[in-house]
């Protein structure tokens, strides 16, 4: 994963205009998200105008320990764009709760509301019928595909 978080970075000193990026996956009763924020978030803590966030279902034994140096290059993108440092970074668990189908399809984090860029991946109507799928049992889900 900190390779993968070093290459994300990479990929974001290429967009000067970037100001938040999220990286997500969802299925088999997993998800995860990092985000990278540019904004500052008030005033009086002008240092902590980049935020990057982590949020997982792994848990502490399993969740994401990041490396010093996806912390640098991150740092790198932020002072890129005018950031003040240091970069704050945050891990936070996503919710588990007792759904039994919870996190097994993309929807869940949108549901949720795990996402910042929600509104971007999906439209409306298109987030509704993936809604009402995700609440359909397996029975009902195979009748509605059939047609």
């Amino acid at each position: 994963m900190n390779a993968f978080l070093r290459a994300a970075a990479a990929v974001a000193m290429k967009m000067p205009k970037l100001k938040t990026m999220e990286l997500w996956n969802c299925g088999q009763g997993q998800a995860c998200v990092f985000r990278y924020d540019a904004v500052d978030y008030s005033a009086s803590e002008p240092e902590h105008s980049c935020r990057l966030t982590w949020r997982s279902t792994w848990g502490p034994s399993r969740d994401l320990v990041a490396e010093p140096a996806v912390l640098e290059v991150w740092g790198g993108v932020a002072r890129a764009r005018g950031c003040h440092p240091p970069v704050l970074f945050e891990r936070r668990p996503l919710p588990v709760g007792a759904r039994e189908r919870e996190y097994t399809s993309h929807h869940d984090l949108l549901r949720l509301g795990a996402l910042k860029l929600a509104r971007y991946v999906l439209h409306d109507t298109s987030r509704a019928q993936a809604s009402a799928e995700a609440d359909m049992t397996p029975d009902a889900f195979m009748w509605y595909t059939a047609y």
